[in-house]
Formats: structure tokens, sequence, C-alpha cells
């Protein structure tokens, strides 16, 4: 099942905590017309929830929904759609680098360690963070990328898409 980048932003934000309509926009950063036109799709989904004047997510075992938007397809899809934003945002954010390099079996046994050290930094702000964050707006969120592959490997997976 895959999901519009600003309806996992919805859910995202109402799974922090339950939220009426303007905390959802509030929160999101999103416009009124948007946020308008999603959040009767998430419940027509069966995804969120209302009752006393806040939505909330379903998480009502029956329903099947959050396997599949936390399934491999969507999670690969939810990649590509912020890769892709990402890549029409560089001209205003430098902090998004790609760099192809030469590296000997030492240099890239290197690499996947520090890249292992960035995977575990992330991950203990995550666990820090995880019950402290109902103050801060989901649309505040950092996005951050590491990783690494081989060219020949990305160009040929490329040609299959084409």
């Amino acid at each position: 099942m895959n999901l519009l980048l600003p309806e996992r932003m919805i859910l995202e934000s109402v799974s922090r905590k339950n939220m009426t309509l303007d905390a959802i926009k509030r929160d999101t950063g999103l416009s009124d017309i948007l946020v308008n036109s999603l959040i009767p799709e998430l419940i027509y989904k069966n995804m969120l929830l209302y009752k006393n004047n806040k939505y909330f997510i379903n998480t009502d075992p029956s329903s099947d929904w959050l396997e599949k938007v936390n399934g491999l397809e969507s999670r690969e899809q939810e990649l590509r759609d912020l890769l892709n934003a990402s890549v029409e945002n560089q001209a205003k954010d430098k902090e998004f680098k790609l760099k192809k390099v030469f590296l000997t079996s030492y240099e890239e046994k290197l690499l996947k360690i520090e890249l292992s050290k960035i995977d575990n930094f992330i991950t203990q702000i995550q666990e820090m963070r995880e019950f402290d964050n109902n103050d801060r707006k989901t649309s505040e969120m950092k996005v951050v990328y590491w990783g690494s592959a081989n060219y020949g490997e990305l160009v040929e997976q490329d040609l299959k898409y084409i």
C-alpha cells in the first residue's frame, strides 16, 4: 500500500498523539486544502478514526493497513519519494551530498564502520526522543541519508526501468 508523502506525514503526526484538525495542520505545516482533502481519504482507508473532535490512528488488529504501510514495497516507495524530493530541493539545501569515489577494500571497511556509527547515533537519538517529542512539530523532523552502493550495480538497476 503506497501512500503519498503528505498522507504518511499526517499519519506520523497523529501517531504521536491524538489531534484536532487544526493541530494536524500546525504540526505538519501542510496547507488547509491538502489536509482537508487527505483526512477523509485516510478515514475511508480505515487508517484514521475520528472521535470527540480528535483524530487517532486505527490500531484495530483486524485492520491490516499498518502492516501494509510498513511493508517493503511501501517503504521503498517512500524512500523513492523522499530522494526525489531531496534531489529537487538540493539547490536550496547544501546538506544533500553524493560522491562517486574509488575505494580500496580497506577504505570500504572503514566506510562501513563509519556508516555503522552514524546508524547507531541516529538510532540512539530516536530512542531518546521516542517519548518526549510531543512538543515538537512533525514538519521539523530531519530526514537523514547514509549508505553506499556500487555504481555499476546502480546503473544496471536503473536500466531495468528504461
